[in-house]
């Protein structure tokens, strides 16, 4: 019964938070979709620099528009900085709330309760990302456009796989520190710090971000594998971390 309650409060704690989230990917979606039509007669008709031409013309192939401006910019960062809030506060928002004394109290179990706050802001964030990339290829669609639904489906999948790793860099954050807000702070730090390798074409590949990007998909060289993988063992190794500190923290 208890355990019941608190899926219960989580479902609906969460729910606001993920609206708002929702809502803004939403709407970056359908412009992302029907500004490409206005985006290419602007580029037809301005001048563009000798150096910019290579660019341009890209932008003008309407799976690369998708492509950059929703699985490369958009989603990939929006969604980054919503697992960094979902995740953050799992924990260190009943802390600083002065909550976390009447949690314990309840007969459920320390790893119970983590796993349960845990699961229902993960079920959140996957199902933002995905009803707002269903919506992205309905506003596709709309625009008189067309995608492969399989290589949508293959973006979104190492996307989402990517999130899970940040949000559970963040779930185990949420452990550590008593105030929601430093918890932010730091796993947006160690958000950005996946990203350095990245800066450095060698190591490109080994970024968090230029697999949440789907890079090799874009490129026709197939799913990655090996890397959703990693991915996925990650995202469960700092869920361990996460719910082990949270046993045995004293509060």
């Amino acid at each position: 019964m208890a355990k019941q309650g608190l899926w219960q409060k989580e479902l609906i704690a969460a729910r606001f938070r993920s609206s708002v989230g929702l809502l803004i990917l939403m709407v970056m979606a359908v412009v992302i979709a029907l500004l490409y039509d206005t985006t290419v007669r602007l580029l037809q008709s301005a001048p563009i620099p000798e150096n910019f031409r290579g660019q341009v013309e890209l932008l003008k192939d309407y799976r690369f528009w998708i492509w950059s401006q929703w699985f490369g910019k958009n989603f990939l960062q929006i969604g980054a900085v919503l697992a960094v809030v979902y995740g953050a506060g799992i924990i260190s928002s009943e802390v600083s709330q002065k909550t976390i004394h009447f949690l314990l109290a309840k007969p459920i179990r320390r790893q119970d309760i983590f796993t349960i706050k845990y699961v229902v802001n993960m079920v959140y964030l996957v199902l933002v990302a995905v009803v707002s990339t269903i919506v992205l290829y309905i506003a596709v669609i709309a625009g008189g456009h067309s995608l492969p639904d399989i290589r949508l489906a293959e973006h979104t999948i190492i996307a989402i796989a990517g999130m899970g790793v940040i949000f559970s860099i963040s779930a185990f954050f949420s452990t550590i520190f008593d105030q929601t807000v430093k918890s932010i702070v730091v796993s947006g730090a160690a958000a950005l710090v996946l990203a350095v390798p990245g800066l450095f074409p060698a190591l490109a590949k080994y970024s968090l971000y230029y697999q949440m990007a789907g890079v090799d998909i874009f490129g026709g060289k197939g799913f990655p594998w090996i890397p959703l993988a990693v991915l996925v063992v990650v995202t469960i190794g700092f869920y361990l971390l996460g719910r082990n500190r949270f046993i045995k923290t004293d509060f």
